[in-house]
C-alpha cells in the first residue's frame, strides 16, 4: 500500500513524495504541457496615421491602409490589413500575420473564414464577399463568441 506524504507544486509542475513500505520512497514529478499557439509566425508593421480621425484608434481594432499607407479604422463588412497590437502617439504596431485570439459575432466560424469588420473590435463570416482573403480557424468558442486563428 502506498501513502502520499508530500505534495508540492513549482513551476507548473506538481511534485508527489509517495511512500511505499517503511524504507522504500519515490518522488513522482508530473508535468503539465499546454497546447498554446500564442507567438507562431507573428509579423508586425508599424504604421502612422497623420490625419486626424473621428475615432481615436486603440489597441484591438482593426485597420486598413489608405492610398499613402495611413492607417484607418476597417469600416464595417470590409477586409482589415491586420489588427493593432500597440500605439505610440500617431504610430501604431499592427499584427498582419500569425495566432491572434479574436472575438466574432454571427455563426459559429468554419476552419476557414472570410473574415471582415463587423463593429469595432469584432469580425464576422462573409463568405460572399471575394475581397476579403480567406483566414485559417483553429479554435472557436461559440459560447463566449471567440476564437483563435491564423492572421
Amino acid at each position: 500500500m502506498s501513502t502520499i506524504i508530500a505534495e508540492r507544486c513549482f513551476l507548473g509542475k506538481r511534485i508527489f513524495l509517495i511512500k511505499f513500505a517503511p524504507r522504500i520512497e519515490i518522488t513522482l514529478i508530473l508535468i503539465f504541457i499546454m497546447v498554446s499557439y500564442k507567438g507562431f509566425d507573428v509579423k508586425c508593421i508599424t504604421m502612422t496615421c497623420l490625419n486626424s480621425e473621428p475615432e481615436k484608434i486603440e489597441v484591438g481594432d482593426y485597420v486598413t491602409a489608405d492610398q499613402s499607407g495611413n492607417a484607418l479604422l476597417a469600416q464595417e463588412g470590409k477586409p482589415f490589413v491586420g489588427v493593432v497590437v500597440a500605439v505610440k502617439d500617431n504610430y501604431y504596431t499592427v499584427q498582419v500575420s500569425g495566432y491572434y485570439e479574436i472575438k466574432y459575432a454571427g455563426e459559429a466560424l468554419p476552419v476557414y473564414a472570410r473574415l471582415v469588420a463587423n463593429k469595432r473590435k469584432i469580425l464576422q463570416n462573409n463568405a460572399s464577399t471575394g475581397a476579403a482573403p480567406y483566414r485559417t480557424v483553429l479554435w472557436v468558442d461559440s459560447s463566449e463568441q471567440r476564437a483563435g486563428i491564423l492572421l
